[in-house]
C-alpha cells in the first residue's frame, strides 16, 4: 500500500528527529571526553572514596542553585534510595566543580568541606596550589584552621607563621577575645608551658569551651594522682586530650618527640595512629597501628580493625581480609564482617563474599545500608554493568534478605525492601515490570539504573526516541565506566534499529 503525503512527511520528521538526537549524543560524548581529558591535566587531589557509597551527580547547572546550603543540607544533588549527601560525596562534587570553574564561592565551599571532614592535608594542598589572587578570596581564618592541623612538624617557620596568623586574626577582629585565649592555651599546652596554659584556661569563661577545660583539667589531675611517674606521662596525657579536642597537629607536636625518646610508651603511638587515621594519612597510620600491635596486644582487636580499614582504603584488600579475619571481639565483629564483604567483593572472591553476607544476615543489628548494599550487589550492579549475577544461584540467601528486610526495617525505610523486590523482578521477571512503574520511581529517585531499565522497556515497546533519551539521562548520572559503556552500546543499538 502506498503511503500518503502526510505519512511520508511524518516518516521524514521521525528520522530527522532521530538523526538530530544521535548527533546530540555524539556531541555529548565529545564534550564528555574533552572534560575528562581536561580533568586529567589538573593536579591530583587524591580523594579517598567513601568505602560503601558511589557518587552519582547531575550537571553543574543542576547543582548550582543548591550550593548555598550544600554542606549543611540533608539532600544531595541527586538522591537515590540510599540517601546521598555524605560529606565525602559533597567533596567529590565540589572537586568536580572547582576543576571546571575556580570561582571563589566553590573554592570556599570545598575548603569548608575538607575542614568538616578533617581532611586538613588535602585542604592545605588545595589552598597552596591556588594562585595568590585566588588565595586572597579565602578568609584568613580558613588558612589558620588549615595550618593549625597540618603544619609541618619539623618546621619552626611554619609554626611561627601559624601563631602570627592568630595574632593577626585577633587584631583584625576576625576572632573573639575568648577564641584567642582558647587557641593560646592549646599552643601553651603543646609547648609544655603548663603554668601559662593554666592562666589561659582560667580566663576561658565561655560555656562552649567548658568541655575542653574539663578535659585538660582531668589530664592534670590524672597525672597528679599517679605516684612516682615520670613527667613525660603528663605530656602524653595532655597530647591525648589535645587530639580528643581536635588539635591534631598540636597533639602530634607533643607525641612525636615522646615516641622517638620512649619507644615503649603506648600513648604517643595511639595519638599518632588515631590522628593520621582521622586526617586521611593511611600510609603513616598503618605503621603506627602495627607498632601498637607489638606494644599493646591486649587491644589487638581495636588495632586490627583500624588496620583493616586502612588497608581497604589503600586498596590492599588481601591485607584488609587478613586483619579483619583475626578479630575476635564480638563488639566489632559486625563492622568487620561488613568490611569483609567489601574486601572479598573487591578481590572478586564471590563465594567468600556470599559467606560473609550469610553471617551478616544473622546479626540482630543488621541495618538499612546492609540490605541496600546486598540488593546492589545481587541485582542492580550486575544489571548496570551488563553482567550476570552470581548471587542468583544462591536463592536461599537472596530470599533470606528479601524476607528479612521488611521485618528489620522501620516503615519509613521500607522503600529499600521494595528496591530489593524490584531487583529480583528485574533479574527473573523483567517482562512484568511496566514503563509507568519505573517512570513513577524516577520522580523521586533519579537513578542511572532506573534510566537504563526505562530505556530497555521503552526499546522493547518500540519507543526508540524515548529510549535513547532515557539512556542519555542515565549517562549524566553515573560515574561508573562499565555502566557508561553499557549505556553507550544501548544508544548505538537503538539508533541502528530505528
Amino acid at each position: 500500500m502506498k503511503k500518503t503525503s502526510k505519512e511520508n512527511i511524518l516518516t521524514i520528521i521521525k528520522y530527522v528527529g532521530l538523526g538530530l538526537l544521535f548527533l546530540a549524543w555524539i556531541l555529548f560524548l565529545f564534550l564528555n571526553s574533552r572534560k575528562n581529558h581536561q580533568k586529567a591535566e589538573l593536579p591530583e587531589l587524591n580523594t579517598l572514596e567513601s568505602q560503601d557509597t558511589q557518587l552519582q551527580t547531575g550537571s553543574q547547572e543542576n547543582l548550582a542553585p543548591q550550593l548555598d546550603d550544600f554542606l549543611t543540607g540533608e539532600v544531595a544533588p541527586n538522591e537515590n534510595i540510599e540517601t546521598l549527601g555524605t560529606i565525602k560525596e559533597k567533596i567529590a562534587v565540589l572537586e568536580q566543580l572547582t576543576q571546571q570553574s575556580r570561582n571563589p564561592k566553590n573554592l570556599n565551599l570545598l575548603i569548608d568541606a575538607y575542614l568538616l571532614d578533617t581532611q586538613f592535608y588535602k585542604a592545605r594542598k588545595f589552598y597552596y596550589s591556588l594562585p595568590e589572587t585566588l588565595q586572597k578570596t579565602i578568609p584568613a581564618i580558613k588558612e589558620f584552621q588549615i595550618l593549625l592541623n597540618s603544619f609541618s612538624q619539623g618546621s619552626e617557620t611554619e609554626y611561627s607563621h601559624l601563631k602570627n596568623l592568630l595574632i593577626d586574626l585577633s587584631q583584625k577582629g576576625d576572632i573573639s577575645a575568648q577564641e584567642l585565649v582558647y587557641y593560646q592555651s592549646a599552643f601553651a599546652l603543646a609547648e609544655a608551658d603548663y603554668p601559662l596554659a593554666k592562666q589561659y584556661l582560667e580566663q576561658l569563661t565561655d560555656p562552649k569551651y567548658q568541655s575542653y577545660k574539663s578535659d585538660i583539667d582531668s589530664a592534670f589531675q590524672q597525672y597528679q594522682s599517679l605516684k612516682s611517674v615520670s613527667s613525660y606521662y603528663q605530656e602524653g596525657l595532655i597530647g591525648f586530650q589535645l587530639m580528643k579536642n581536635g588539635f591534631y597537629a598540636l597533639a602530634k607536636k607533643v607525641a612525636i618527640p615522646l615516641a622517638n625518646q620512649y619507644s615503649n610508651y603506648i600513648l604517643p603511638y595511639q595519638i599518632l595512629a588515631k590522628t593520621d587515621f582521622s586526617n586521611g594519612k593511611p600510609d603513616s597510620a598503618v605503621g603506627y597501628f602495627q607498632k601498637l600491635l607489638e606494644l599493646d596486644y591486649e587491644q589487638k582487636n581495636n588495632y586490627l580493625y583500624h588496620l583493616g580499614v586502612l588497608y581497604y582504603q589503600l586498596g590492599n584488600y588481601t591485607q584488609a581480609v587478613l586483619s579483619f579475619s583475626q578479630i575476635t571481639n564480638q563488639d566489632i565483629m559486625l563492622d568487620a564482617e561488613r568490611y569483609l564483604v567489601l574486601s572479598y567483593t573487591a578481590l572478586g572472591e564471590t563465594e567468600k563474599a556470599i559467606k560473609s553476607w550469610q553471617r551478616l544476615a544473622g546479626y540482630p543489628e543488621i541495618k538499612k545500608s546492609d540490605f541496600y548494599s546486598f540488593f546492589q550487589e545481587a541485582f542492580w550492579k550486575p544489571y548496570r554493568r551488563g553482567q550476570s549475577s552470581p548471587y542468583l544461584k544462591n536463592t536461599s540467601l537472596v530470599n533470606a534478605y528479601l524476607q528479612l528486610c521488611p521485618k528489620k526495617l522501620a516503615q519509613s525505610d521500607q522503600v529499600v525492601c521494595q528496591y530489593g523486590q524490584l531487583g529480583k523482578q528485574l533479574a527473573t521477571q523483567k517482562n512484568q515490570i511496566s514503563i509507568g512503574q519505573i517512570t513513577h520511581l524516577l520522580k523521586d529517585y533519579p537513578d542511572s539504573g532506573f534510566y537504563l531499565l526505562l530505556g530497555d522497556l521503552l526499546l522493547e515497546n518500540n519507543q526508540k526516541t524515548s529510549a535513547i533519551e532515557a539512556y542519555m539521562k542515565g549517562l549524566t548520572l553515573t560515574q561508573d565506566a562499565q555502566e557508561k559503556d553499557v549505556l553507550k552500546k544501548r544508544i548505538l543499538r537503538a539508533n541502528k534499529n530505528s
